[in-house]
């Protein structure tokens, strides 16, 4: 993961200074159960030693690496402090996935998100086995919330149509949430 910093206070010109400079500190973690797999960083003990695996918060590029990954694991991305700005733009690469990335989702009976890509509307129909509201969101690919709607009537079938005619072309993300369940899938706006 990395982003460009919003600009902090001048450097005395100290090679190899480990004070941390920066300004919005983003983190990325990969966890699996109890298992937390940090990023790598210099050991600020031992700068000509090896990189260990610890909270880097001197650095605007954060690497993590799961050797002999299996199963499933989660991806978290978090800030400390405040974001200078409010937010924070960052690009992510993943790699060495070989199946579909996905978020873990509680199962629904049913669920049917169409058509995709969407054009001008997105139908949404879900049959669940409990009968509580249903919110609706959507995602940039900055994980910022762009849409969102709450039904408010209590539901085992849900049938509705989203409109994202305004919605610029890309890559979005849409979650559905009742519960204590949720679904989660990629969206592309033509």
């Amino acid at each position: 993961m990395v982003w460009n910093d919003p600009s902090g206070k001048i450097s005395t010109g100290t090679i190899d200074d480990s004070t941390p400079v920066l300004v919005n500190d983003i983190d990325v973690r990969i966890t699996k159960g109890t298992e937390i797999s940090y990023p790598w960083v210099l050991n600020p003990s031992f700068i000509q030693g090896p990189a260990i695996q610890e909270d880097n918060a001197v650095d605007n590029v954060e690497y993590v690496s799961v050797p002999e990954a299996s199963d499933v694991y989660t991806l978290t991305i978090s800030h400390k402090g405040n974001l200078v700005g409010g937010s924070q733009d960052f690009s992510l690469v993943i790699d060495g996935v070989t199946e579909p990335l996905s978020v873990v989702q509680n199962e629904f009976k049913s669920i049917a998100v169409y058509p995709n890509p969407v054009e001008n509307s997105l139908n949404i129909q879900l049959t669940s086995d409990e009968d509580l509201k249903v919110d609706l969101s959507i995602y940039d690919m900055q994980g910022r919330e762009v849409k969102k709607h709450e039904f408010k009537d209590n539901s085992y079938i849900l049938s509705t149509s989203l409109d994202l005619a305004s919605f610029a072309s890309g890559v979005y993300f849409l979650k559905i949430n009742q519960g204590a369940k949720y679904y989660t899938q990629k969206i592309n706006v033509k």
